[in-house]
């Protein structure tokens, strides 16, 4: 019995060793995944650019995509906001004329919207309903992550929470 919980620990502490190392995969912000902004010009989405980010993954049909990206756009004005890289990326499948729409019609000045051809940053974050929001620091380093709308208050406190 004894050699069989020693076997049984043994196993689940590979599995949680394991389990880890894949999370940490998602732990940075990935910088070999193309983007496509509203011009069509693709570019990384590389962090440790000396300021944090936080990234939405977002669908230009949700009503809470857009609940929550109005209270960042709102976020990026108060001083918390200042210097704060904000990123929303909708999946493949939308043109850039949707997405002009949304940037034009949201009144997005300050958060940077880019599609994801081939859905690889989606799957990269196993986004599977939106908004999905991340948090990164300064260093490219995911510092939060969270599903549903935030609004701006809540916003600021991850961000004083997290130190980013």
């Amino acid at each position: 019995m004894r050699n069989r919980a020693k076997a049984l620990l043994g196993f689940f502490a590979v599995v949680l060793l394991l389990g880890a190392c894949l999370g940490s995969a998602e732990a940075s912000l990935p910088s070999n995944i193309l983007v496509s902004a509203r011009d069509g010009s693709e570019s990384a989405l590389s962090g440790g650019q000396g300021a944090p980010t936080i990234l939405v993954f977002f669908s230009p049909v949700c009503r809470y995509c857009r609940s929550e990206l109005k209270e960042l756009e709102k976020l990026a004005r108060w001083p918390i906001g200042r210097g704060i890289r904000i990123v929303a990326v909708a999946p493949g499948g939308f043109s850039d004329t949707v997405l002009d729409a949304v940037v034009s019609k949201w009144e997005l000045d300050r958060v940077e919207v880019y599609s994801d051809p081939g859905n690889a940053l989606f799957k990269a974050f196993r986004v599977k309903k939106v908004p999905f929001t991340v948090l990164f620091d300064v260093d490219g380093n995911q510092k939060e992550a969270f599903l549903g709308a935030a609004d701006a208050s809540e916003l600021e406190e991850l961000i004083k929470a997290n130190q980013i």
